[in-house]
């Protein structure tokens, strides 16, 4: 089939192989895997601590020429060190970790290091957050250049007071954070998320005009906003049921982002955001994105 020009499909390989985080080998493996696919162009990653494993993945994104990302703000997350922290000691803390994460990237391949923006200290503490999360940006921007000049840090918003509870969610703000943060560092973008966006009580399209200028990925994720069901939030569930969206929602919003956003920023990476459960596979799970974005591109037009 013909991918419309507007989008880089992309493989949320820290989603769908989940289960088998920590195991050597597997997002090599993983990697290896959608090459022969021949349909994703983009391979987003988590933390990879194996080096022969970062060496691997690296030469087989030369060979295979993919874009790629690595999360490496989930790692921060679970380390429980976040880049906005008010404190300056532990604000040094989740730099200098981001700064040995940003070598595994490197070291890796990527073109991109993932982030994000650190738990809502509360309106009363919520700029003095904002200014700590941009200067920590500008310094694992800096130690990025240096490691390679096409290393650039993008930043996903999350919501904010509902389930991951971020200190930027609504769309408004993260581009008003996005803006400033481009004066000193220009390559600096953000990772549209549709289940972060809906769970802010926002309409996608909406979003996606405000953002768009300022938009570097996009993950198509299902939430569930019904604060009162076992699985409210973003979950990284399967389109359809209990969550908002349908795979019958994919083209309408391939059609929303190939709208919204400037030329600049095209084509853009896409994914779905499928998390496979424990005991699942993986395989199944990569081979489903591909099926529904591959209907969500030929009902696109």
């Amino acid at each position: 089939m013909i991918i419309p020009e507007q989008f880089s499909p992309s493989v949320l390989l820290s989603e769908t192989h989940a289960p088998r985080y920590g195991t050597e080998g597997v997002f090599a493996e993983a990697v290896a895997a959608v090459a022969k696919r021949r349909f994703f162009r983009n391979v987003e990653l988590p933390g990879i601590a194996g080096a022969s494993e970062r060496r691997h993945i690296r030469d087989l994104i030369a060979t295979h020429g993919f874009g790629s990302t690595m999360w490496i703000g989930v790692v921060l997350a679970a380390e429980q060190l976040s880049l906005s922290a008010t404190d300056p000691a532990d604000r040094e803390r989740a730099v200098g970790r981001a700064r040995e994460l940003l070598v595994w990237a490197s070291e890796t391949g990527v073109d991109r290091a993932a982030i994000l923006s650190g738990p809502d200290p509360g309106p009363a503490n919520r700029t003095a957050a904002l200014t700590a999360l941009r200067h920590s940006i500008e310094e694992v921007a800096q130690y990025a250049g240096d490691l390679d000049p096409g290393l650039r840090i993008v930043l996903e918003p999350r919501d904010r007071g509902v389930h991951k509870k971020d200190v930027i969610g609504p769309t408004m703000e993260a581009v008003e954070f996005a803006e400033a943060t481009r004066e000193k560092v220009p390559a600096f973008g953000l990772v549209w998320d549709s289940a972060h966006v809906m769970l802010c009580g926002e309409d996608t399209q909406s979003s996606l005009r405000t953002a768009g200028p300022y938009v570097s990925q996009v993950h198509l994720s299902n939430p569930v906003p019904d604060r009162g069901h076992p699985l409210h939030g973003d979950r990284h569930l399967p389109f359809g049921p209990p969550g908002a969206l349908s795979e019958a929602d994919v083209p309408r919003m391939l059609r929303e982002v190939a709208f919204a956003l400037p030329p600049s920023q095209l084509p853009v990476p896409v994914a779905l955001e499928v998390r496979t459960p424990e005991g699942g596979d993986p395989e199944q799970t990569v081979r489903e994105a591909e099926r529904i974005l591959r209907e969500g591109f030929a009902k696109y037009q």
